[in-house]
């Protein structure tokens, strides 16, 4: 029993970390001069990207509340 519990805890926290290195990092600070979205059909993906200084991958809330001519990273959903 004691065992099972380790392992499962063990288990537990790989997947904790496996989750939070998942994220994007934030891209530089900027006001938003592109916005593009770009469709793998090989993997049947679809991958985010805005561009203030340079270009950088951004998740998709992200991509939906910046606008052109916001400022990144807080950008608003309202224009």
């Amino acid at each position: 029993m004691r065992r099972a519990t380790v392992t499962l805890a063990a288990l537990a926290a790989a997947a904790l970390l496996a989750v939070t290195g998942c994220g994007y990092k934030e891209g530089p600070a900027g006001t938003v001069v592109a916005k593009d979205d770009r469709y793998s059909s090989a993997t049947k993906t679809r991958h985010y990207y805005l561009t203030t200084t340079r270009e950088f991958e951004v998740h998709i809330d992200d991509y939906r509340a910046c606008y052109r001519g916001s400022s990144y990273p807080k950008c608003t959903e309202v224009r």
